[in-house]
């Protein structure tokens, strides 16, 4: 496997925004290798991302499954990181659309992987719960400095975390 690559990757676990590693990951070409050698690059991407996933750090976490799905060809594993993506966008940045998206591509992927299937059910389930919770934020712009607020706030925050559980 390629030097630059492992180099960038443990770049990477020390500076996420590093750019110049950044650069070079976004700069592979799968059809630039052979295909055990792709293998070993979605492997490295991967256990790169698990170590990023173990310290929450979605930023990261979301550009190496960008990169995962890049590089990888099979359906299936296609779907299952399409998935992931999608819980990511979901769960940690609250990019409902975008989740909708990856959930979507995901089902394109593969006939209906469970995974897919499933977490497009929770994200249908949610769109109650995150309009509940947009009427609440309404309520407490319109309450201003008030001290009402507060139980507003909590009550939305209850309404999204009941979503993505």
């Amino acid at each position: 496997m390629n030097n630059d690559l492992l180099t960038a990757l443990a770049t990477l676990r020390s500076d996420p925004e590093d750019g110049q590693a950044l650069a070079l990951l976004a700069g592979l070409q799968p059809g630039d290798v052979s295909a055990s050698e792709r293998d070993s690059v979605q492997v490295a991407l991967a256990a790169e991302r698990a170590w990023h996933t173990d310290r929450e750090n979605v930023e990261p976490c979301l550009r190496l499954l960008d990169l995962e799905l890049t590089w990888g060809q099979d359906p299936i594993r296609r779907a299952t990181l399409f998935v992931e993506k999608a819980r990511l966008l979901h769960r940690e940045m609250c990019q409902w659309e975008s989740a909708h998206a990856c959930v979507n591509e995901a089902l394109e992927n593969c006939a209906q992987p469970p995974a897919a299937v499933e977490f497009r059910r929770v994200l249908e389930r949610g769109r109650g719960g995150s309009g509940a919770a947009d009427a609440l934020v309404r309520q407490v712009d319109e309450a201003g400095n008030s001290p009402t607020g507060a139980p507003l706030l909590a009550a939305a925050a209850n309404c999204i975390y009941a979503t993505v559980r």
